[in-house]
């Protein structure tokens, strides 16, 4: 995990490359080595944790929805 690292990777249909590099650049331009270093070995090392992380997140999510929607609150799911 890299909570509270500003980095970032695009994946993006053909030709939109160039013009999503823009604003990329902007977001992420001149990104710390120690938050470089961070990201590798975030996409690198183990991933066991990835499953356990989402599932403790859906079920926050899931609690949300349910407290929102009982008290009819729109939102997005």
């Amino acid at each position: 995990g890299l909570t509270g690292l500003r980095i970032g990777a695009l994946i993006c249909p053909p030709g939109l490359e160039q013009k999503m590099n823009n604003v990329m650049e902007a977001i992420v331009s001149c990104v710390a080595s120690p938050s470089q270093y961070a990201a590798l070995a975030a996409l690198t090392g183990p991933q066991d944790y990835v499953m356990s992380a989402w599932e403790h997140y859906r079920s926050n999510r899931d609690v949300a929805s349910a407290v929102l929607a009982a008290k009819g609150i729109p939102f997005l799911g």
